[in-house]
């Protein structure tokens, strides 16, 4: 984080799509802790959803399956935004239709293997479309 004025900088909004509430309180305070701003988290596919559709959001870290029901329209929607996510799973495989659409971190992870995946993605992100902070 770097700070100007007293003020901080935003690394990004990470949307945190996970209905394990463990789970998500511990991505969600690590990634706060490393200068991220968290939206949500989303614990099921409603709340995800809507979340998807109109946050404004840089990146979205997504459990496949949220209380048993695969999230697949929260991955289109994501990427009909272009907006990067990465896949967070206990799956060992993913489903047709979802393979090689995003990077994808196994239950259970280490949060450096998590906050790679974000960060490859967020730097992949901007060389496509450079961020500008001043909009938002």
């Amino acid at each position: 984080m770097t700070a100007i004025d007293g003020d901080s900088i935003s690394r990004g909004r990470v949307l945190v799509v996970e209905d394990n509430q463990y789970t998500a309180s511990f991505i969600s305070e690590e990634l706060s802790e490393h200068g991220y701003d968290v939206v949500g988290p989303a614990s099921n596919i409603a709340q995800a959803l809507l979340f998807a559709r109109g946050a404004e959001i840089d990146a979205a870290l997504v459990d496949l399956d949220l209380h048993g029901v695969l999230a697949n329209d929260v991955f289109k929607i994501l990427s009909e935004r272009k907006i990067p996510f990465v896949f967070v799973t206990a799956h060992r495989t993913l489903p047709v239709g979802m393979r090689y659409t995003a990077p994808t971190i196994e239950k259970p992870f280490t949060y450096r293997a998590l906050l790679t995946a974000l960060e490859g993605i967020l730097r992949v992100q901007s060389a496509i479309i450079p961020r500008n902070p001043a909009v938002r």
